[in-house]
């Protein structure tokens, strides 16, 4: 007999099929209708091992009916498999990405592209995430954060009209490869909340320590902090005050008379 393809659980909160027809992918996605052995078997987990992943606060699955039984929706899943993936091939414990995830959200920690980040922003159910997750989605839009300055003439065009540009340098080259780096993470929050006390003034772009970028300034430790082309950190994470100092001081000498900002 040949094996059957497990099937979503059905709950008195699950919509219908026709009210279904008329709802957005996204929407579909959030639907929490797994039960934990189901989840367990798409995701190819033991139940035991999505249990200790709940435990160490990395995911909070729904609970129905009167048993409050964990239900998982098709973005959890995903999750899990990152959460997999992290443990089992990128050498993390669960304790790690848990202190991570009290740092940035989960896309920030994995530099997922910016639509896998804006579609986990709206779905994705970790503890103690929700605001956190809300936050970061602001500067990265305000600030460009979704595509290299590099890569993109209206870009160019900003760094040259805008009288701070920062550049934050992150990742650890290992085998040809950036890994994550646990530093880097929280020297961008911090960079990115003390930048957005100066609005439109202060320019924030990322680039790996593969990147031309890193190349062009030399930067062989991270996290690198570059602010108008002059390297200003290298391989810590500076206080928030140290930034707001930096960032005062080039301000304060782009709008100098004669300067190459000011004249632009």
């Amino acid at each position: 007999m040949p094996p059957q393809t497990p099937q979503p659980r059905e709950t008195g909160k699950a919509p219908s099929p026709e009210s279904d027809a008329g709802a957005s992918p996204g929407a579909s996605e959030k639907r929490p209708v797994y039960t934990v052995a189901i989840a367990a078997q798409l995701v190819g987990l033991a139940p035991r091992t999505l249990r200790a992943y709940e435990e160490a606060g990395l995911i909070e699955p729904a609970r129905a009916g009167r048993g409050k039984q964990r239900l998982y929706s098709a973005q959890d899943l995903r999750w899990l498999r990152c959460i997999n993936e992290m443990v089992h091939e990128e050498g993390y414990t669960l304790r790690s990405i848990r202190r991570l995830l009290d740092f940035a959200p989960c896309w920030e920690i994995r530099r997922c592209p910016a639509k896998t980040a804006a579609r986990c922003a709206e779905s994705l159910r970790i503890p103690g995430q929700t605001a956190a997750c809300a936050q970061a989605e602001e500067p990265n839009k305000a600030q460009g954060a979704e595509a290299p300055a590099e890569e993109s003439g209206a870009g160019q065009d900003r760094e040259q009209r805008v009288p701070v540009h920062v550049r934050l340098i992150y990742g650890l080259e290992e085998l040809g490869a950036v890994m994550h780096c646990s530093r880097c993470i929280n020297a961008e929050r911090r960079l990115r909340r003390v930048a957005g006390e100066f609005g439109s003034k202060v320019l924030v772009t990322t680039h790996d320590v593969l990147s031309l970028e890193a190349r062009r300034y030399g930067v062989l430790m991270t996290p690198a902090i570059v602010i108008n082309d002059e390297v200003v950190s290298l391989g810590k994470s500076p206080s928030e005050q140290r930034l707001r100092e930096l960032i005062e001081k080039y301000l304060a000498a782009s709008l100098r008379p004669g300067s190459r900002r000011a004249n632009q």
